[in-house]
Order: structure tokens, then C-alpha cells, then sequence
């Protein structure tokens, strides 16, 4: 009888036991780590806010500010813009090198761009998209490009898209696609070439600090978090089937259930990509493409924001040359009554569609799965209509 019970229960000891040692472990973590230390940015909220964060590199950005870094911060950063152009840089890189941007003038939420730097003397203007959680507006970028054309019709322009590391990319290719892990790097090598002032200094320390907490993976957290789980990856295993998890995510799976004829799904921490049996069936794969772990050219997905849930019909990033991507981007826009002229050459949304969320809704399970459902029935009429936009562009045949 005492075997009996004895082996009845021990699956359930050894689970505790691995559980107490993980704690164990990530208490001796917390010891030895200054990760908990006091950090004034954070204690003012401004861990991953998007307007606080512009309002703070402004500051850095802006050459005439009592920081002591001068032009060098605003000229590193622009270095890392002229880096990631899809085309030559507006500024040839001796001139820029030699040049002084003193006189830059750094505005914040100028005609809704979130960063707006001018140097006159330079002819020169930047416009900078800060996305830390939020995704990209439906033909938002393209409507600051207008902006930006139409003001400054005689400067050189550079346009930079600033997010997280592997956040989505812009939607149009006149945008530079820079990181917060590019901002660490200008501002460690600005402020190494500068004799700053002790509270300066501590300043742009906590800075650092903060983006790395909060936004750029940090290499030796990840690396010790790759030990922990290696080591106790049973106990992490077990909190992983049975805890709480991002709620998004818990609605995605639930939506996803709950539609067992889509082809395809796959879930991120704020996306949820599938595609419906008569898209994935219309829509032939396209070779060297990877797109959410996938290749077919059109995608539907759910983005997720902490004000708004949207439904996201795309064309992704497909290179073909008996298939080029922009007439299948054009058809679709045009399906969908878009006035949009400009094709970027890699993402182009044909149908955007958002529903607010309350602040207490939007860690509500079956509010955030009500409204997927509500988002997906509305995009269900244009289904059979995709299809065969689909058929026709593609001859029905599979691309070589």
C-alpha cells in the first residue's frame, strides 16, 4: 500500500522540488544582479513610453542643450540614419564628416512627426518615427513624407523609423530602420568623446541603463537567462503549461481554435498571423521569402497595442521577377477603395482596421477575443474577392 501511494505522488514532489529550485536559483539572480538598483527614469514612467523617450532624446539630440555633448550625439545618430539607407545618403560622407551641425533646431511632435531635427546651415532636415510598442499607422508614413516634401522642398532629408531590435519594419523604403540598440551605440561613443559634467553623466548612465532594461536584449541577460533555463527548463516547462500568460496571446489562441479551417497561424507577444484555407490555397509560396515563418505574399494579422486591436491584411516582402509585387499590391488597394500611390518595396498594407480599447479591457481575454472575431467578421466579405485576385495574378500555377 505504501508503494502504491508512494508512486502516486512522487511526480508531484519532483515537480515541487524542481519548482523550489528554480526559485532558489532566481533569488541568487536577483542577489548578485543590480538590475533592481534605483533608476530615476524609471520611477518617472519613462520605461517604454514613446512620447517620454522623443522628449529625452531631443534633449540629447538638441546641439545648443547644457548636456556638453554638443553636435557629436545628433551626428552619430544621423551617422547610423545615412548607415541603413536603402539608397546613397543625402550627404556625401566627407562633407558630413566635416560638417557642424551646431545650429540644429529639434522639435518634438511636429505636424505629429514625433522628432523633428533642422540644420539650416545645412540644408539638412531629419524626421524620426519612434515606435516602441506601437505599430505603424495605416499610410502614416507616407503622409509625413508629404509633409516633409512639401515644407522643406529645397533641404536634404533623411527619414528614420526608430524601434525596438526585430520590430516590424517601415512600410515604405524611404525610411531608414534604425534600433534602440543603434541609439546605445551613438550615444556611448558621443559621450566618450566628451569630458561631461558628474551629473551629465550619471544621467545618460541611468539612459543606458533604462534601454537596456526595458527595450534592447541585453547579451549578458540573455545569456544567463539561457542558463537558468537550461538548467531547470522542466520546472520553466511547468509554469509555462499552467501560469498566466500575455493575455493577447491567450485570446489569439483561443480566435485560432475557434477557426480550425485556417491553414496556417503563428503567435507573437502583440501578433497573431494566419491565413484563412482559401488565401493560403490562392496564394503560392514564394521562394527565399520568410515572413513570419512563412512564404506565401499575403498575410492577415492581428496587432495588438495597449489602446488598439487591429486586423491587417499586407502583401509581404516577395521578389519575383514573372511576379513582381507591386501590380498584386495595386490590386488589392484597389479592392479595398485605397488612395494610396506610393508602393514601398517590401510591406504595403491594403486593409487596416482598428477598434479602440478601454484601459481595463485590454488585458480582458474575452473582450480582446470578442474583438478579433468582430474584426475578422467584417473581413470575411472580402475573402472570396482576395482569392481571386489571387488565382488570376498568379495564373493558378506555382511560381518557379
Amino acid at each position: 500500500m505504501d508503494e502504491v501511494v508512494s508512486a502516486a505522488v512522487s511526480p508531484a514532489i519532483d515537480e515541487e522540488q524542481r519548482l523550489l529550485a528554480l526559485i532558489s536559483d532566481l533569488e541568487l539572480f536577483a542577489a548578485q544582479s543590480d538590475r533592481s538598483s534605483l533608476n530615476i527614469f524609471e520611477l518617472v514612467g519613462l520605461d517604454r513610453q514613446e512620447i517620454k523617450h522623443s522628449r529625452f532624446l531631443k534633449f540629447l539630440l538638441t546641439p545648443a542643450e547644457r548636456h556638453g555633448l554638443g553636435d557629436a550625439f545628433l551626428k552619430e545618430f544621423i551617422a547610423k540614419v545615412f548607415e541603413r539607407c536603402q539608397s546613397d545618403p543625402p550627404i556625401r560622407p566627407l562633407a558630413f564628416s566635416l560638417a557642424s551641425f551646431e545650429d540644429a533646431l529639434v522639435q518634438t511632435e511636429w505636424r505629429n512627426i514625433d522628432i523633428l531635427i533642422e540644420s539650416k546651415s545645412n540644408r539638412f532636415v531629419l524626421a524620426i518615427e519612434n515606435k516602441i510598442d506601437a505599430g505603424e499607422g495605416n499610410g502614416q508614413l507616407s503622409k509625413y513624407e508629404k509633409v516633409i516634401d512639401a515644407t522643406y522642398p529645397h533641404y536634404r532629408c533623411a527619414l528614420a523609423y526608430l524601434t525596438p531590435p526585430d520590430a516590424d519594419t517601415p512600410s515604405s523604403s524611404r525610411w531608414s530602420s534604425i534600433s534602440y540598440a543603434d541609439v546605445l551605440q551613438a550615444l556611448t561613443k558621443a559621450r566618450q568623446s566628451k569630458v561631461l559634467a558628474p551629473e551629465i553623466q550619471l544621467t545618460i548612465n541611468h539612459y543606458v541603463e533604462l534601454i537596456r532594461r526595458n527595450i534592447v536584449p541585453d547579451d549578458e541577460l540573455i545569456e544567463q537567462c539561457r542558463q537558468i533555463y537550461a538548467k531547470h527548463r522542466q520546472a520553466l516547462e511547468l509554469i509555462y503549461r499552467y501560469g498566466d500568460v500575455n493575455s493577447f496571446h491567450t485570446a489569439a489562441s483561443n480566435f485560432f481554435k475557434e477557426h480550425p479551417e485556417f491553414r496556417w497561424s503563428t503567435l507573437k507577444p502583440s501578433r497573431a498571423a494566419f491565413l484563412p484555407a482559401s488565401i493560403y490555397d490562392a496564394a503560392p509560396e514564394m521562394r527565399g521569402m520568410n515572413w513570419f515563418g512563412q512564404a506565401r505574399p499575403v498575410l492577415f494579422w492581428f496587432s495588438w497595442e495597449p489602446k488598439k486591436l487591429g486586423l491587417i491584411i499586407e502583401v509581404g516582402p516577395f521578389n519575383h521577377e514573372k511576379y513582381p509585387r507591386e501590380p498584386l499590391a495595386r490590386k488589392l488597394l484597389q479592392h479595398f477603395g485605397s488612395k494610396v500611390k506610393t508602393i514601398s518595396s517590401q510591406y504595403t498594407r491594403v486593409h487596416t482596421q482598428y477598434r479602440a480599447l478601454k484601459e481595463e479591457a485590454a488585458g480582458d481575454v474575452e473582450k480582446l477575443q470578442s474583438d478579433m472575431t468582430a474584426l475578422y467578421k467584417d473581413a470575411v466579405h472580402h475573402l472570396s474577392d482576395i482569392a481571386t485576385i489571387l488565382v488570376e495574378y498568379f495564373e493558378n500555377k506555382q511560381p518557379a
